[in-house]
């Protein structure tokens, strides 16, 4: 009892302010806050008594040892905080002041207030990097300290300017990339680690290296992209139409996203049969304008598109027919060499139709849709 009745006369002693007890009480927190056996509120105690004469080391050692007691304690925390900040540590003063923040630390609500005041103004001292990456758990370093429970994911607060990432795990190359961070500002980081090739069970100095799988360029460089294929549609011919599709595309990566635009090129041959006219041959021919967002292997695009209906030596001639829709579809890459497949519809005002001396033989729907498949190349 006498021991505790010391304890807080000491820090009673540290918010006196007389310059005799200021002496006194910052030489009972030198001396207090390293020995053994203090409880936790009196250690506290010290930190606040502490903080209230500018001591701001000698609070920091008080608060440290009070978390040894109770880890994660929210108010204490949020004390932490506000001395890292005290002593210019910024990054520091964020992660404890949002730990704070997140626990409802604070005795008060005005203690709570500068909690939150302080996380603004430590925040807008440093930058912030948010890591997103394709492979669970790997062991991640910036710079030269190793973080720990990066999952798929996570954030770091880092002081401004230029820092190194560097991402390993088994079976995959290791990923290192520079990037800058700004004064109170975020930065999204998307990590494609590639999967490390198997090794030759009898290498030959003349094997050509194996490809690794395309992922998302770290450069903002446009990337073209040309394919041939085959379309199956409908509303475009009398039945189904089969025909040739030819594509051209120029995209960009765009943070953990990439943008494109192409020009798709498609003839399909009617297979039904035509009224009063079951020997001609109808023909689609279209030109598609997609402008798609690509995420990992999907993408999803709107359309314009313009066609003509024609039948090889029948000279009655069909007007242009335009429509808009959207499209969905999915890439799959080997190196430079993959497979795209979409589906998609197509939306026209104006059906398209065709006549044969004065009487209409065939008029198409509003609504038409085609499923292709096409080998493509990336460079």
């Amino acid at each position: 009892m006498a021991r505790a009745f010391v304890r807080l006369t000491v820090t009673a002693a540290a918010l006196a302010f007389t310059p005799a007890a200021a002496a006194e009480t910052s030489a009972a927190i030198a001396t207090t806050t390293t020995a053994q056996g203090l409880d936790f509120r009196t250690l506290v105690d010290l930190g606040d008594a502490a903080r209230a004469q500018g001591k701001s080391e000698a609070a920091r050692r008080a608060y440290l040892h009070a978390l040894t007691l109770r880890p994660n304690e929210p108010t204490v925390l949020g004390r932490l905080g506000l001395t890292a900040a005290e002593l210019g540590q910024w990054v520091r003063a964020v992660e404890l002041l949002h730990d704070a923040i997140e626990g409802n630390g604070g005795d008060s609500d005005a203690e709570r207030e500068t909690f939150g005041k302080m996380f603004t103004r430590a925040r807008n001292e440093i930058g912030l990097v948010r890591v997103t990456l394709n492979v669970v758990g790997p062991v991640v370093h910036i710079d030269a300290e190793r973080l720990t429970g990066t999952g798929a994911g996570f954030v770091a607060y880092l002081e401004p300017g230029r820092h190194e990432l560097r991402a390993e795990a088994p079976g995959f190359v290791p990923y290192v990339q520079g990037f800058t961070v700004t004064k109170g500002g975020t930065l999204p980081l998307q990590i494609e680690m590639q999967r490390a090739p198997d090794p030759p069970p009898d290498p030959a100095p003349s094997a050509a290296p194996a490809r690794e799988p395309v992922g998302p360029s770290a450069s903002h460089s446009p990337r073209f992209v040309v394919g041939l294929g085959a379309s199956l549609a409908g509303g475009f011919a009398p039945g189904a139409a089969l025909g040739p599709v030819g594509l051209f595309e120029v995209r960009w990566p765009v943070s953990t996203v990439g943008l494109s635009v192409g020009l798709d090129a498609r003839g399909v041959r009617g297979l039904g049969r035509l009224e009063l006219a079951p020997d001609s041959t109808l023909w689609s021919v279209s030109a598609t304008l997609p402008v798609c967002v690509h995420a990992h292997r999907a993408f999803l695009c709107g359309l314009g598109q313009i066609e003509a209906v024609i039948t090889p030596g029948i000279t009655d001639t069909v007007r242009p027919v335009v429509g808009a829709g959207a499209r969905l579809g999915v890439d799959l890459f080997w190196g430079s060499f993959g497979v795209r497949a979409w589906g998609e519809g197509v939306l026209r005002p104006v059906p398209p139709g065709y006549s044969l001396g004065g009487f209409v033989v065939w008029r198409g729907s509003e609504l038409g849709g085609a499923l292709s498949l096409a080998g493509v190349m990336i460079f």
